[in-house]
Parts: C-alpha cells; structure tokens; sequence
C-alpha cells in the first residue's frame, strides 16, 4: 500500500518517517518492529519504503512482509518520487500563476474603470473651464488670466501623465527594428523645447515599441528641459549595451536620485512628476534597466541599458 502525507501528518517529530523528510534522503526498512522508533507497534506493516517529496511531504510504500523492498526498489522509487516532486511543483507554479493572472486582471479592470473617471468626469468641466477661460480673454483684459491658463494647462498635462500610466502600465506592443536617431528627431518635434539644443550621437538601431520608446524620450527630453531652463543641451549617445539622455543642466544630487522615478516626484514648480515614473515603466516593459549619473558637464545622464540591438 502506498500514501502520500506529511510526515507529521502520521508520524510525530522525531519519528522515522519525520527523518526521512527532514534529512530529505530515501530509506528502505527491512522490518519496522525491529526499529525503536516505531510509530505503530501495533500495526501489521512489517517493511517500508519511505520516499521524500520535498517540501510536498513524503511518499510511503508499505508491505506486510519484511524485507520486501531492496536496493533496486529503492532507485526506482527514487525516480518515481522525483517526477511525483517536480508534477507537484509544476501544479503549485501553475496555481500560483493562475492566482497572479486573476490578480492582475483584477487590477486592469480597476485601471480601466480609473482611467475612465479621470478621462470622462475630470477632462469634462476642464474643457469648460478652458472655454470659459477663452471668453472671458475676449471680453477683458486682466493679468489673472495668464496664471488661471497655466493652472489649467498643468491639470490638462497631469490628466495626460495619469492616464498613460493607468493605461499603458508595464506592457509593449510588438518590437521591432527602431532607428534611434530617427525617434529622437520625432520627439524633439512633439515637446516644447524653447531655444534647447539636441545632439545625437548614435546610428544605433534597437528592437523597441516605437510609440513607448517615444514616450521615454519624450519625458526625458521634457525633464531636461523644465530643470535645465530654456536653452539647455540634450544630448542622446551610445553606451556598449544601450544608450544615454544627457543635458548640461544642474544635474540631480545622489540622494534624490532614486526618488525621482518615483510617481508625483518633482522639483520642479510647474513639473506633474509623473514623467520620469513614465520612462521607468517604459523601460520596465521592455525588460531594461535605467540609471541616473552625472554626465561630463555636470547635468543629469539617463543610462537605459539591456536594450536589444537589431
């Protein structure tokens, strides 16, 4: 007869059964009633082979004649409780998977259902007061007006970095062959820039979601620009295993770098901070890394590394 159990389950600590599963080692026993530690004097099993499952338990071939099992059952009873061990891992992997998929599609539809708020309920009385606002620059003219337009021009971006985070989350489209140099161009066109500069230093080629590639690039040169002032210079350039944004503004001090990817972080005034967390979850989704150091003129260096190259 054979059971699978805890050895707690049917025999206390310290038995031999317990033995077996702590010392994780097979034991073939002859004759159970000559062994002191018998947990059942009473019982009609004469042999035993006792078999760990890892942390699962262990795994008890019983005969009522001693010494049935020998060297060669033992082997094979060892291979059998190894496939028995890794199908009853392979179950919990599955389970657990199944439970983090359900927790995670839980957590979309949450997403799903802010984002929907935020868009409909917050996006609605802002175009009305920007109407609004609009009129009333047609009837008067008042220096209150130009802090109202920026207030409202800030709650329009947060709303933008709000929903890009809900709903774009850690996922990428399909990859494919991206020209670095070209993206950046791209997104130097889309981003208020003032009298900045870019700089492209790469011919580089990697395998990227374009359009989420182009939101990082976008949210760093934007970083670059609201920190290091008007006229700063963004330089974009190769690293061995990725690439790098740079600029020659004031840079971002040790201690708060690690902050700064950090939703709702700014220094910046009429910063959202929600930007860098933006380039961290891009880089996040395609399995990179992103660091901040120094760069040569003493401004901020993005490294993003781990990047495929086509």
């Amino acid at each position: 007869m054979r059971s699978h159990r805890r050895a707690t389950d049917v025999h206390g600590r310290g038995s031999i059964a317990w033995r077996v599963y702590e010392q994780c080692e097979a034991l073939a026993i002859e004759d159970v009633h000559d062994n002191p530690d018998i947990y059942n004097p009473d019982s009609p099993i004469r042999s035993e082979l006792i078999l760990p499952l890892g942390e699962a338990g262990i795994l008890i071939t019983s005969s009522l004649t001693a010494a049935t099992f020998d060297d060669e059952d033992r082997v094979l009873g060892e291979i059998l409780a190894s496939n028995i061990t890794a199908a009853l891992e392979q179950v919990e992997r599955t389970a657990e998977i199944r439970a983090r998929e359900a927790e995670l599609a839980r957590q979309n539809e949450r997403l799903e259902e802010f984002a929907s708020v935020v868009s409909h309920d917050l996006r609605n009385p802002l175009q009305v007061a920007e109407g609004r606002l609009e009129l009333l620059k047609e009837d008067c003219e008042t220096e209150q007006v130009a802090p109202i337009e920026r207030a409202l021009d800030r709650m329009d971006a947060l709303i933008e970095d709000i929903l890009t985070l809900a709903r774009e989350g850690d996922r990428v489209s399909e990859l494919e062959d991206v020209d670095l140099r070209d993206v950046c161009e791209a997104c130097w066109q889309h981003v208020e820039t003032a009298e900045a500069t870019l700089e492209i230093a790469t011919d580089k080629t990697i395998r990227a979601d374009r359009s989420r590639l182009q939101q990082l690039i976008e949210n760093l040169v934007r970083n670059a620009v609201e920190h290091g002032g008007d006229d700063v210079t963004v330089t974009v350039g190769d690293l061995d295993n990725g690439f790098y944004v740079a600029d020659d503004g004031p840079g971002i001090s040790a201690d708060e770098r690690e902050s700064v990817f950090d939703a709702g972080y700014s220094t910046a005034d009429d910063g959202t901070g929600f930007g860098l967390s933006i380039v961290k979850q891009v880089a996040d989704a395609h399995g990179w890394n992103i660091s901040i150091t120094e760069s040569e003129v003493g401004g901020t260096r993005f490294e993003i590394t781990g990047t495929e190259h086509a």
